[in-house]
């Protein structure tokens, strides 16, 4: 019997275990048409790949209905209304809770999610207090991937953010645009919602959505 890759495999339900039993009865049989065998196989991955992408899509919708909007639970550190003690600080979903949260649906459905970084510098500059920084960016790609071998991919690529603290720190600066990218691109791939649930304004449950050039890098 020909070995399948890890979609096919997975998906040989009745109707392609028939087909591999054919296959197999015909390379017993010595007088057989090569040709016809590979037809044969080519139907076999054919059929396997359908059931698989027909899974997948089953079980993504299954997955995707179960990510409720999730609590934002951090503020920004400093925000455009920082001179404002009255006003709201800006609030955002961690990528530690969206984990959190998720992983467990994730898993329950077929589904594992991982993310891969790639920084490029791009020059070295001067913060202002003198401190030698270096400018760069980072693309980050989240990789949701299902039992059935199949997956989907997003990236996003953003500066380093020497915004607040970190304007002298390269590192920071890094980490805080691999975060960005990580919260970001799994928003995107999950269609995941977040809600305000702070307590200290009313428990106003403000639905937070992406910003539209946000969603439409995210969607390119």
């Amino acid at each position: 019997m020909p070995t399948a890759n890890a979609a096919t495999a997975y998906a040989a339900t009745d109707a392609t275990a028939n087909i591999a039993l054919m296959i197999l009865q015909a390379s017993n049989n010595p007088d057989i048409d090569v040709d016809k065998i590979e037809k044969m196989y080519q139907l076999y991955n054919a059929e396997a790949a359908r059931l698989a992408e027909l899974e997948f899509s089953k079980d993504l919708i299954a997955m995707q209905g179960d990510i409720t909007p999730i609590a934002t639970d951090a503020s920004f550190s400093e925000g455009n209304n920082s001179n404002n003690g009255n006003a709201k600080q800006p609030r955002y979903l961690s990528y530690e809770k969206m984990v959190a949260v998720t992983k467990p649906i994730l898993t329950k459905h077929g589904f594992s999610l991982h993310h891969e970084e790639k920084t490029e510098i791009l020059g070295q500059g001067q913060a202002k207090n003198g401190t030698v920084i270096f400018n760069g960016l980072v693309t980050v790609t989240a990789f949701l991937r299902h039992k059935t071998g199949k997956s989907l991919a997003t990236s996003l690529t953003i500066p380093f953010d020497f915004s607040g603290s970190k304007n002298s720190n390269t590192a920071q600066a890094q980490g805080s645009a691999v975060s960005y990218g990580r919260r970001y691109t799994m928003a995107g791939l999950l269609k995941i919602a977040t809600y305000d649930d702070d307590a200290n304004f009313n428990r106003t449950n403000e639905l937070v959505k992406l910003m539209p050039a946000q969603a439409q890098t995210i969607t390119e």
